[in-house]
Order: structure tokens, then sequence, then C-alpha cells
């Protein structure tokens, strides 16, 4: 078992980037969830 420190730096670098995609792909569900959400209780309220 070789692992060279750029093999490394470049695994982390990529969770990195996976974990950045997945934090703003589930805040862009929350925001539109609650855009949607808001909009529901409005069509109710009328």
């Amino acid at each position: 078992m070789n692992t060279s420190p750029v093999i490394a730096t470049k695994q982390v670098g990529l969770n990195l980037r996976l974990a950045v995609a997945a934090c703003s792909f589930i805040s862009e569900l929350m925001i539109s969830g609650a855009i949607y959400g808001g909009m529901q209780e409005q069509n109710v309220g009328r």
C-alpha cells in the first residue's frame, strides 16, 4: 500500500467538493421547500 500525498490530497479535495455540493443541494431543497410551503399557506388562507 503506497498512497502518495498527491493522491491523498486529491481524495480529500474530492470529498470536500462532494460535501459542499451536498450541502448546497440540501439548502436549495430547504429553500424551495419553504417557498413552496409559503405558497401553499397563502392559497389555503384565501
